[in-house]
């Protein structure tokens, strides 16, 4: 078996890798050991490196002879870890065969033919199966942006050129898809970054309310330093830990909540204590002998 190789090339790694190692230890590194790092390149060659950031936007400059970034898109970051990440030998997509299962030799085409949308404003039609039936729609959508979790992928994207409402579609329910040539002209689009910041999950959910749950305090020492949501705050309050957000009710943020048990005590919104009482009566039921 040939062993396996890397299908980026050196040179957008090095790219990856120079802006990591700037950004880690602004002002250290010259042209000159730039050049060493990377097993003895030419200065030409970190030149134009520095040339292409700048062109995508990344503020690389060299002072008194040693390289600074004063800045970085966060589209630009966010390309370059998902980038990265692609390099690694071990990382896998875990529904693979379920997609190959589903669309054949087209499913290399179909992510290829996707992205092609993405970037030049192309709507596309999902045949779509409804969540609560096996009824299958046609979905007009202007893809935004394909997102991978640890179990599914998802296609995000605006339905019947709405400019405001993003959708969420799981390729699980994508029966099959169409590429028009139809490009879609909205100017302003739902800048990703901020709309996800008080989305738990990848669902949107629905309006945005202050939440705070409380943990005991031997619960709370191992989620203190746990990354949920931007907008989240984590605290001692009273021998007791308090997590509080801005965030968009969802299921999947109340099935995270119930996973805890006596654990996690919603404080507020009263909404949403209302929802917990309501779905945690629901299961007693189904429990509850006669």
């Amino acid at each position: 078996m040939m062993p396996k190789k890397s299908l980026i090339g050196k040179d957008t790694l090095r790219l990856i890798e120079m802006c990591a190692i700037i950004l880690e230890n602004q002002g250290k590194y010259s042209e000159s050991d730039l050049c060493n790092y990377f097993n003895n390149i030419s200065p030409q060659s970190i030149r134009r490196d520095a040339s292409i950031l700048r062109s995508i936007g990344v503020q690389i400059h060299s002072t008194k002879g040693k390289y600074y970034i004063y800045s970085m898109p966060d589209e630009v970051l966010n390309g370059f870890i998902n980038l990265y990440l692609s390099y690694s030998k071990h990382e896998t997509i875990k529904s693979l065969k379920l997609l190959k299962k589903k669309f054949g030799e087209k499913t290399l085409s179909i992510f290829v033919k996707i992205v092609n949308s993405i970037n030049n404003k192309i709507e596309i039609i999902l045949e779509y199966k409804k969540a609560d039936s096996n009824t299958i729609n046609q979905k007009y959508i202007l893809p935004l942006s394909i997102i991978r979790t640890s179990r599914s992928i998802y296609l995000l994207g605006l339905e019947n050129n709405e400019d405001n409402t993003i959708k969420i579609f799981s390729f699980d329910k994508i029966n099959d898809i169409k590429f028009t040539n139809r490009k879609i002209n909205i100017k302003n689009l739902p800048d990703l970054t901020e709309y996800f910041k008080t989305v738990w999950g990848i669902y949107v959910g629905g309006n945005i309310y202050k939440v705070k749950i409380e943990f005991p305090k031997e619960i709370g020492e191992n989620i203190k330093d746990n990354i949920y949501i931007e907008t989240q705050k984590i605290y001692l309050q009273d021998e007791k830990y308090i997590l509080e957000m801005n965030v968009r009710i969802s299921n999947e943020l109340i099935s995270w909540i119930m996973g805890w048990g006596k654990n996690a005590k919603v404080i507020e919104p009263r909404e949403l204590i209302d929802i917990i009482i309501s779905k945690a009566n629901e299961i007693i039921k189904i429990y509850k002998t006669k």
